[in-house]
């Protein structure tokens, strides 16, 4: 034998191992986590947009609607569309990592705004869908209420709302399972 197969054979077991990862640098992390401020500032922009559409135009409907039970459905929206801004606002804006921490304290701060966001998207129908219900309900009773002959438009509406609610609260579930496996990743690279 020449001891070709004893080579092979090392050269296979070599390949073979498993291959660990470096360690996280803080160059990557700075990245990542810029890349995650930019994220959240462009949701939240998307979002306060959507407030300020549904600010003006139920507002408007609020003063000009025909019955005071569709004016109050109409203003119940408003209050819903700045009560979810001022949540995203609150517990939802986007904090830039300090540049003068070490990799430790920027692992620890970026892992908590993973987190953080996590939780916010999987809580999205406590603070963004039921705010918007009684809206809905009081609006509803007033458009039937004030035209009968409407019901087939307002029960479409409805479930269309309805509809778009269970698509949200997927979406965010969605949105929420994808940052729970970068602090999976996270936790591996470091």
């Amino acid at each position: 034998m020449n001891g070709e197969p004893v080579a092979e054979r090392l050269q296979s077991l070599w390949q073979e191992q498993p291959v660990g990862r470096a360690p996280i640098s803080l160059d990557e992390l700075q990245l990542r986590a810029r890349y995650l401020e930019r994220r959240i500032r462009w949701r939240n922009l998307r979002e306060y947009f959507g407030a300020g559409v549904v600010v003006i135009g139920f507002g408007g409907w609020a003063w000009t609607a025909e019955t005071t039970l569709i004016r109050t459905g109409a203003g119940l929206a408003v209050v819903a569309a700045l009560f979810v801004a001022y949540h995203l606002h609150r517990w939802g804006a986007a904090r830039p990592m300090p540049g003068e921490m070490a990799l430790s304290g920027c692992i620890q701060f970026h892992r908590t705004e993973l987190e953080r966001q996590r939780d916010l998207l999987r809580s999205v129908w406590t603070w963004y869908l039921l705010p918007l219900l009684p809206s809905l309900i009081v609006l509803n009773v007033g458009m039937i209420l004030a035209h009968p002959e409407r019901l087939r438009n307002v029960v479409t509406t409805t479930v269309f709302a309805v509809v778009m609610s269970a698509v949200i609260m997927r979406v965010n579930r969605l949105a929420a399972n994808r940052i729970q496996a970068r602090i999976d990743a996270l936790e591996r690279d470091v």
